[in-house]
């Protein structure tokens, strides 16, 4: 069932055109132009995260930004679906890469902190995972403790702002899973998502983004 915010505001953005949330051109949600730009940015490719294998769909260019900003910051649920299918590129580029397909595999998403999902109203990564695979992830990590938001800090501050900062539920040991986020800026949330998730005894085989901020920390998957 869908969050009666996230139903509210796709209801009046059909009754009520809006500007594209990428351009600003009006009465659309997301004009012709901005998805051609998004389906040409679509290069996915699968890097290293330290031991962890990452896919993702494009690099983090300033479409996508204004994109991302309408989505998490605005409310602009209808921006989900044009971002949905980057992630399922992804998702598909992660599964092409492993040596074999378990078929049994439990998709994980990075929660938000409760603060900003309950200012959206709703969490914008499950809604992406909705959007890409018609069926939301697990929800099998949660927080441990209360965490800035990471927009404003650096890479150190990052790593240490979500140390030890995730649990993953005890359902999961032994499970196959593949951990999905939006974006993917140092690393620090999918890091500590791997290690919560390893630390509850699954087998992590992988993590999916919509796009890449930043590259210097992330290697070929052929190096």
């Amino acid at each position: 069932m869908p969050h009666p915010l996230q139903a509210a505001r796709d209801a009046l953005s059909t009754l009520f055109p809006v500007n594209c949330a990428g351009c600003g051109v009006r009465d659309t949600g997301v004009c012709d132009a901005c998805r051609r730009e998004l389906r040409a940015a679509c290069v996915p490719e699968v890097g290293m995260l330290g031991s962890l294998p990452l896919a993702s769909a494009a690099h983090y260019g300033d479409r996508l930004r204004i994109l991302a900003d309408a989505f998490k910051e605005r409310g602009r649920v209808d921006v989900a679906r044009v971002l949905a299918p980057l992630l399922r590129a992804s998702l598909l580029a992660l599964l092409r890469s492993l040596p074999e397909r378990p078929h049994d595999l439990v998709l994980v998403a990075v929660p938000s902190r409760r603060s900003a999902r309950a200012a959206r109203g709703f969490d914008h990564v499950q809604l992406l995972l909705e959007h890409a695979v018609a069926q939301p992830g697990v929800g099998g990590l949660a927080h441990t403790r209360k965490v800035r938001d990471q927009a404003a800090l650096n890479r150190e501050q990052r790593a240490e702002n979500l140390d030890g900062a995730l649990r993953a539920r005890p359902e999961l040991r032994g499970a196959n899973c593949v951990i999905v986020d939006d974006f993917a800026t140092t690393g620090s949330s999918l890091r500590e998502a791997q290690r919560a998730l390893e630390s509850a005894g699954a087998r992590v085989l992988g993590a999916a983004v919509v796009a890449r901020v930043i590259k210097h920390n992330i290697t070929s998957a052929n190096s």
